[in-house]
């Protein structure tokens, strides 16, 4: 028996803002975009994991570009509220979801900024699993069983939605039911498929 929906946000919740963020933040910077993706990605997982901080993580960018920092202190989230178009049906069905009786969580690989920016927006859920708090990134194992055990249900008894397959498949080998999102009325039909409401 379904007792809780997790949901991935950055193409699931909402679009994924990661391409307009890098262009944001490649402009803030006064960088060409390629140069500017290519250092950003070699420092982007240990931000990801919370192993450094913000400022850390823009001071080995400007020293790899050889440009001085931007002056905000809050440049990464600055991005993100900027860049952010919601996927309103999905996250209508989501609260829905909770008044039927169903757990709600969120599992997703971001940074603390956002972190604290999603508890606050998105409230209600019952867990929040991010990447930086935890240490793991999907699909490694040890996120989805911190996820499983912070709602404290087993593997069969969750539906994981997210919007790449290597995810889906990292959930699908705990035995997690998992969907790949493509948009919004195919997950409202495939949600309705597993629950069978």
């Amino acid at each position: 028996m379904i007792s809780s929906i997790i949901f991935d946000v950055g193409g699931v919740l909402i679009e994924n803002p990661l391409p307009k963020m890098l262009k944001h933040y490649a402009s803030e910077f006064g960088a060409q975009q390629d140069k500017f993706d290519k250092v950003f990605f070699e420092e982007f997982s240990v931000w990801q994991n919370g192993e450094i901080s913000e400022e850390e993580f823009w001071d080995r960018i400007s020293v790899k570009l050889g440009k001085s920092p931007p002056g905000a202190h809050d440049l990464w989230l600055a991005g993100l509220k900027s860049n952010l178009t919601e996927h309103k049906k999905v996250i209508k069905n989501a609260y829905d979801l909770k008044k039927k009786g169903f757990k709600i969580a969120i599992l997703s690989d971001t940074e603390t900024p956002v972190a604290n920016f999603l508890r606050e927006k998105y409230e209600g859920f019952d867990a929040y699993i991010f990447s930086c708090e935890r240490g793991f990134t999907k699909p490694h194992r040890e996120i989805f069983e911190i996820t499983l055990k912070e709602l404290g249900v087993a593997a069969n008894e969750a539906v994981f939605i997210d919007d790449k397959e290597v995810n889906v498949v990292g959930a699908e080998k705990l035995g997690i039911k998992a969907i790949l999102f493509e948009n919004e009325e195919s997950l409202e039909s495939s949600l309705k498929n597993i629950l069978n409401r």
